[in-house]
Formats: structure tokens, C-alpha cells, sequence
């Protein structure tokens, strides 16, 4: 199976490495949310806004397919944000379909 989600300064997203065990997926996973939150060891959820980062084009409008796309696998609550949780049970659902 390959995921993981690696993100630098301007939010491009790369990297795919080769998770082989679901623990290697769930710590990679977690490593990015935390990069995410800036590395605030209480930081207890992510504003969706800063996944959106990722959908808008070269004139910084959104790309309403990504978004909608980004919406169903990370399904933020009410407010725009993902628990922490939520946000690795995102990506394990995801890659261990």
C-alpha cells in the first residue's frame, strides 16, 4: 500500500512511501497532522482551512473537485476542524480500504 502525506512551507503536498504495517501508517500520519498544527504539543485539532491550502490552482482560486474531495476523506465537524483522531482515522480508512 502506498500513502503518506508529507507537506512543505507553501502546503504542495508529495512524497508516497511505502507503508507496510498499519503502526508505520498511523505514526507517519501522525508526525503530519502535528507538522500541521506547527508542532504545538497541544494542539488538539486542525482547521480544515489549512488542508484546503492544497486545492487552490495557480491564481489562488479554490478547485472545487479537490475540495469537495478533500471534505469526504477528512470530513471536518461543523466548525471547520478535525481532532486529531479524526484526522488518522482520515488517512488509515483511507489507505487500508
Amino acid at each position: 500500500m502506498f500513502i503518506c502525506l508529507t507537506s512543505n512551507s507553501s502546503f504542495l503536498w508529495r512524497v508516497s512511501i511505502q507503508t507496510s504495517t498499519r503502526a508505520i501508517c498511523v505514526d507517519s500520519s501522525e508526525a503530519l497532522f502535528n507538522r500541521l498544527v506547527g508542532n504545538d504539543p497541544n494542539a488538539t485539532s486542525l482547521p480544515f482551512e489549512t488542508l484546503a491550502e492544497i486545492a487552490y490552482d495557480s491564481k489562488r482560486g479554490f478547485v472545487k473537485p479537490k475540495i469537495k474531495a478533500l471534505i469526504k476523506l477528512f470530513r471536518p465537524d461543523r466548525n471547520g476542524y478535525m481532532a486529531k483522531i479524526d484526522f488518522l482515522n482520515s488517512i488509515d480508512r483511507y489507505a487500508w480500504k
